[in-house]
């Protein structure tokens, strides 16, 4: 019979917490005070800041020519530059204008073929290009890497000596060329390849260019 209170306590404590459990949810725990929440005009949502720049971006490779290029032309290398915007803005997209130039010499076949000293096939190139930058969806610690795209006017010129021994070529033409590649970002410069399809001027390429900015906004 001692225990008799104890258990009578118990019960009762049970029945109130079920209670509890059972009333409207906007009538539970009447009697204390919630904190009132008050709008301060001075809290704003985070905000993005926009940065973005014009960077300049030399480059140097190696071309091979492709197809009907590669019967008459030898391997060169290229040079040119980049003029590039990037913003915050337009990620992950980064536009570009472009200069290009590359000299191949003609293969020893060719000369041979035809009597010729000289044959040289020089292409001057002007045009735009886009890269799409894949960190957003291919993670890396130490490298960013990217896929480039792009569309240039070839102006081509061929010097062939003696010209009385010219086999047909064209000594001037001008050619449209597109094509894209691949590559990765190290630091301030970024090695990749490319493929440029013009024609019978068509290459692969494994360039690397470097980043210098000119104006940050």
């Amino acid at each position: 019979m001692k225990s008799l209170p104890v258990l009578l306590a118990l019960l009762f404590a049970v029945n109130v917490y079920s209670q509890e459990l059972t009333r409207p949810a906007n009538m539970r725990g009447q009697g204390t005070e919630l904190p009132e929440l008050k709008y301060s005009p001075n809290l704003k949502p985070e905000q993005k800041i926009d940065a973005g720049g014009i960077f300049i971006s030399p480059f140097l490779g190696f071309e091979f020519p492709l197809q009907e290029f590669s019967n008459n032309s030898k391997g060169a290398f290229d040079y040119g530059l980049r003029l590039e915007f990037a913003h915050s803005k337009i990620y992950p997209f980064v536009i570009a204008g472009l200069f290009q130039y590359e000299s191949h010499e003609g293969t020893d076949e060719i000369k041979t073929a035809n009597f010729l000293s000289t044959f040289k096939t020089s292409i001057t190139s002007f045009g735009g290009s886009v890269d799409i930058i894949l960190n957003k969806f291919l993670k890396s610690d130490f490298t960013i890497p990217f896929v480039t795209l792009h569309v240039k006017m070839m102006k081509v010129e061929r010097e062939i000596s003696p010209a009385e021994f010219n086999p047909g070529f064209a000594l001037s033409e001008n050619v449209v060329g597109f094509g894209g590649g691949v590559g990765f970002t190290l630091f301030i410069f970024d090695i990749y390849t490319t493929y440029n399809s013009a024609g019978d001027y068509s290459t692969f390429g494994i360039n690397t260019r470097f980043h210098f900015p000119v104006i940050k906004f």
